[in-house]
């Protein structure tokens, strides 16, 4: 009895696989992040973003960061169903480095934004 109370117990406080928090707040998942791993100067290239388990209802702003620059972002997409968000880019020797995507549900800061895994872009040759 004891074994099944605790299944219960930690079934219950690990969410069961819900998008939704202990509160029946809205939880969102990590965004993926992919895109080339290596550019030239001034070559125009798409990284993509996307929110795999995208809420009903919501629209998603999936924004793209060099990391440890946060205040300043690369690119944006406004998902509104869930689809792939392309972010062009012109590279510049100044975006070598890790990159991520936040993930932030627009018009509502109560909704916790949540970040890729980091997506390494080496940048090659010189700035003109």
């Amino acid at each position: 009895m004891f074994a099944s109370l605790l299944v219960v117990v930690l079934g219950l406080r690990c969410g069961g696989g819900s998008d939704s928090g202990a509160s029946g707040e809205l939880l969102l998942g990590s965004p993926k992040l992919s895109g080339p791993s290596e550019a030239l100067v001034t070559d125009i290239v798409n990284f993509f973003c996307e929110l795999p388990n995208h809420p009903q209802n919501e629209s998603i702003e999936l924004r793209l960061l060099k990391k440890g620059d946060r205040p300043k972002h690369l690119g944006e997409y406004t998902s509104l169903r869930g689809e792939v968000g392309p972010i062009p880019k012109r590279i510049q020797l100044s975006h070598e480095g890790y990159l991520v995507c936040v993930a932030s549900v627009q018009n509502n800061s109560a909704i916790n934004s949540t970040v890729s895994q980091t997506h390494y872009l080496k940048v090659i040759g010189e700035s003109l």
